[in-house]
């Protein structure tokens, strides 16, 4: 008896189901969907990740400036102590920051105390920290960080969110500008 190589993709349960590569392509087309949908606020939520990882990364370096200090002055107690805290804050946010850009489930909590402390630094760190929360709780925030969205991630590794050439442009010119900043105070010393 020859075997129709058709035979395969024929639902084994229902024979008058749509063959199981067609639920197969269909699943990927749904995660596909959801995937294109939350596309644009993945990449909302990797650049608010960049933003952490950006302060960890300032807080470690006043830590260490702060510890190289310590050897050449009269240290106290809360000198050590307030190095170590700098370091520890510092290092949780830069890390959160890593997670949020792989929209890690529980980065999403760590950043939320960040982001509720950051409120308090009014009116600049109210208005970044609270649109950050808003794509943290939002309707699609919550479904990027739902735990089952990974699958979705997984399954569509080939979209990916194109940065429109302005938005480079402009980031450009901020870390100029901030950049020239900080040259102008190191070189005013």
């Amino acid at each position: 008896m020859t075997r129709n190589p058709d035979d395969a993709l024929v639902n084994p349960v229902n024979p008058y189901a749509a063959p199981l590569s067609a639920v197969a392509d269909q699943a990927e087309t749904g995660a596909e969907a959801v995937r294109s949908l939350h596309l644009r606020h993945e990449a909302s939520i990797g650049s608010a990740g960049w933003l952490f990882v950006l302060g960890g990364a300032a807080i470690l370096l006043v830590a260490l400036a702060m510890m190289l200090s310590l050897g050449t002055t009269h240290s106290r107690v809360t000198d050590v102590l307030m190095v170590l805290v700098l370091g520890a804050i510092g290092a949780l946010q830069l890390v959160t920051g890593l997670a949020l850009r792989k929209l890690k489930y529980w980065s999403r909590g760590v950043a939320t105390l960040y982001c509720v402390l950051g409120l308090l630094a009014i009116p600049v760190g109210t208005l970044i920290n609270g649109f950050i929360l808003y794509l943290f709780f939002s309707t699609k925030g919550k479904r990027v960080f739902a735990p089952d969205y990974q699958e979705v991630i997984a399954a569509t590794p080939h979209l990916k969110y194109q940065t429109s050439m302005v938005v480079w442009i402009v980031a450009g010119l901020a870390v100029l500008v901030i950049g020239a900043a900080l040259l102008g105070v190191v070189l005013g010393r």
